[in-house]
């Protein structure tokens, strides 16, 4: 039976490497950015994910995480089938739900369990300072192309502070780590065995405290849960990182980008107060 949202060539992967599959839910993003069916395989569960065309690059970060670092663990969904040139991937389903939006989502234990999982998959691959050196020459570059694009969506006087700090920065040279790339509650899904990890479709080799900086930039200063989620990664308070500014203008300026360009306007509203805040 065709499944909902996926072209014809997909459908044909799907065919050969799940006959029979059945649809049990449709869980695709808003406007259909990525689609994604949670479907029923041989008594298996698993997720198929298709992305749009302004969604490729991330279904590409997701199939070369788990094809480079290997099997990530038992709380993090497998790689079963994938296909880079139709943009197609097959994952083991996580059963459970999503902590975004439930009681979960209060609770600073959630948050240590979180930190621990992106501490082990961290751990998949030693630091290599090389990655470091070429990410935070391309950091300093994203930010000044980003900027140039976000003129007219942040108001003149957060451009211009934020133009300010840019030019003020020295780039800084860490060690790059594999690194989640999206790090808030809506990527962790709650069940009695704990917490996993879902969707590492903005997965790179970055300095470790890129992974903080969306909690970093939700939640309030001193609240327990960002407290219990940096002693869950043991890797100590990010601002102290001598990147940790620049890290936080790329990802807000990004954010405040990437959302108008695909009508996001409630992400980019996160960035500009995200923006806000790194510029104190």
């Amino acid at each position: 039976m065709p499944l909902p949202g996926l072209t014809p060539q997909q459908q044909s992967h799907v065919d050969r490497w799940l006959p029979h599959a059945e649809l049990v839910a449709d869980m695709s993003w808003p406007e259909r950015l990525t689609t994604v069916l949670w479907v029923r395989a041989a008594s298996e569960d698993l997720v198929i994910k298709a992305p749009s065309p302004v969604m490729r690059a991330h279904t590409e970060r997701e199939i070369a995480a788990h094809r480079s670092l290997g099997p990530l663990g038992p709380r993090f969904p497998e790689l079963r089938f994938a296909s880079e040139a139709d943009h197609l991937l097959v994952l083991s389903f996580v059963p459970g739900q999503l902590v975004e939006g439930t009681h979960a989502a209060a609770d600073p234990s959630v948050y240590c369990q979180a930190g621990r999982l992106l501490a082990h998959l961290q751990s998949l691959g030693s630091p290599d300072g090389e990655r470091g050196t070429q990410y935070v020459a391309a950091r300093h570059k994203t930010i000044a192309q980003r900027l140039a694009r976000a003129a007219p969506l942040l108001g003149r006087d957060l451009f211009r502070r934020a133009q300010s700090a840019h030019t003020a920065g020295t780039p800084a040279h860490e060690p790059a780590v594999p690194c989640h790339g999206d790090m808030t509650p809506r990527n962790w899904v709650v069940s009695p065995e704990g917490v996993a990890l879902i969707d590492l479709g903005r997965f790179a080799w970055r300095p470790w405290y890129s992974d903080a900086v969306r909690l970093w930039g939700a939640l309030p200063d001193g609240d327990p849960r960002l407290t219990a989620y940096l002693d869950g990664i043991g890797r100590g308070e990010p601002w102290r990182e001598a990147g940790w500014r620049d890290e936080l203008l790329m990802q807000a300026i990004s954010t405040v980008v990437w959302a108008t360009d695909v009508g996001q306007p409630d992400f980019a509203d996160d960035g500009r107060r995200m923006l806000e805040r790194a510029l104190g």
